[in-house]
């Protein structure tokens, strides 16, 4: 009678730390989940960050070309007006302002351009952080089973090992 339960006991011991160790390791292998999750993430934000330096990069050169040209353009037209009209008269200032307001523009639109690039990084980095936290989110919980369930598992498995042992006590009495 008592080797049946202790039997049943000892299994159910068994099983409770086969299931324990199971529980440890799925434990382990989401953490590293979620680890390469935010890596990833991580990297993507160093692609994005990357990409918005290039735009700023980019944006100073396109800047700086373009005041150049107006720079430019501003002393053709100055040089111009000097020769055909003897440095005055309002078709000559409206020349001088509609060439410094193309730069003006220019300029402005350049600057736009690189504000509207910054502005998606941002948003993409944002979308990245959000998705990552969902996909984290999403993954089930591993929770391992309390103490007292597992006691009163093994209680039981005991008890039923023991049930066994007495029917079968039963049927060799019977028998």
């Amino acid at each position: 009678m008592g080797i049946a339960a202790v039997l049943a006991g000892s299994s159910a011991l068994m099983q409770t730390r086969s299931q324990n160790a199971q529980t440890s390791n799925q434990q382990k292998a989401q953490a590293q989940t979620i680890a390469g999750m935010t890596q990833s993430m991580n990297y993507s934000f160093q692609n994005l960050e990357t990409s918005r330096q290039t735009a700023f990069d980019s944006t100073i050169d396109d800047l700086a070309k373009t005041r150049l040209q107006s720079l430019r353009q501003e002393a053709s037209v100055n040089a111009a007006v000097n020769e055909e009209m003897m440095n005055g008269g309002r078709t000559a200032d409206l020349l001088k302002r509609s060439v410094a307001n193309d730069a003006a523009r220019a300029t402005d639109s350049i600057k736009a351009n690189y504000e509207a690039k910054s502005n998606e990084i941002d948003l993409n980095k944002e979308s990245s952080l959000i998705n990552t936290k969902n996909q984290i989110a999403a993954l089930p919980k591993i929770e391992t089973p309390n103490a007292l369930s597992q006691i009163v598992g093994l209680a039981s498995s005991y008890y039923s090992g023991k049930n066994s042992a007495n029917a079968l006590k039963a049927l060799k009495i019977g028998g």
